[in-house]
């Protein structure tokens, strides 16, 4: 069985998330670099979300026992995604309930993923 936790919000790594994970099993920590999104930043911003989301795949390895793999990718968020998502024969995703999120549960359930939402209180 293996989970997939794409990294968008930047708040995966929190404990109400951490606990949605099953310990035996596998773990696809997925970031996108979102290409459609590039115009819209400048690039040192670009640079400082990688940061952000390498200190979030790190902080959840260190929490979790589960065997992990992870990817910082460069395209479009959907289509990483779900070829990820197949590459890793992937049967669930976890969300953090978030409104960049949302384009991803569509493909989930259309791919036959699980959709597990975490809505974190504020």
């Amino acid at each position: 069985m293996t989970i997939i936790l794409p990294i968008i919000s930047f708040k995966e790594a929190v404990d109400e998330v951490i606990e949605k994970i099953p310990k035996h099993e596998k773990v696809v920590l997925l970031y996108v670099v979102d290409r459609e999104k590039l115009a819209e930043v400048p690039a040192a911003f670009v640079g400082t979300k990688i940061k952000k989301a390498e200190s979030v795949i790190q902080e959840i390895k260190e929490k979790l026992s589960n065997p992990i793999t992870d990817y910082v990718e460069w395209g479009s968020l959907v289509e990483k995604f779900e070829s990820i998502s197949k590459l890793e024969n992937a049967d669930k995703l976890l969300l953090v309930k978030d409104k960049e999120a949302e384009v991803l549960k569509p493909i989930a359930k259309a791919i036959g993923l699980k959709v597990i939402e975490v809505q974190l209180s504020d």
